[in-house]
């Protein structure tokens, strides 16, 4: 991932990783992110680097990461595909996954990207 995109996560006082920044990169709304992290909306909006979230949030900023360097470090084809009905999914666009609390599924499907056996 590039240090721009690493900037856009972090929370420059802290320097742990930040809801916002995370919503930014996914190009959702923080509410998004809270259930694919299993956080309250309100609570996430309020304190968006807490330490308890940090291990979630980790592993939506390291999925977007296995995808960036998939896809040939081209955001807009990445972003593409998480907004368009997937085959692979019967359908439903990637982000339908987060935007249902489905991380650890979304997360899976990554994986299987990286290794071939998902389009």
């Amino acid at each position: 991932m590039t240090a721009l995109l690493e900037d856009i996560v972090h929370n420059e006082q802290t320097q742990r990783l930040d809801a916002r920044g995370v919503a930014t990169l996914y190009d959702v709304r923080i509410a998004v992110i809270a259930k694919a992290i299993g956080a309250k909306s309100d609570t996430l909006r309020k304190h968006p680097d807490s330490p308890p979230v940090q291990d979630r949030l980790a592993v939506l900023v390291y999925c977007f990461s296995r995808l960036y360097d998939v896809m040939s470090h081209d955001e807009k084809a990445l972003r593409r595909w998480l907004h368009r009905p997937n085959r692979g999914l019967d359908g439903l666009r990637p982000l339908a996954l987060l935007e249902t609390g489905r991380l650890d599924a979304f997360q899976d499907i990554v994986l299987q990207i990286e290794n071939g056996g998902f389009a």
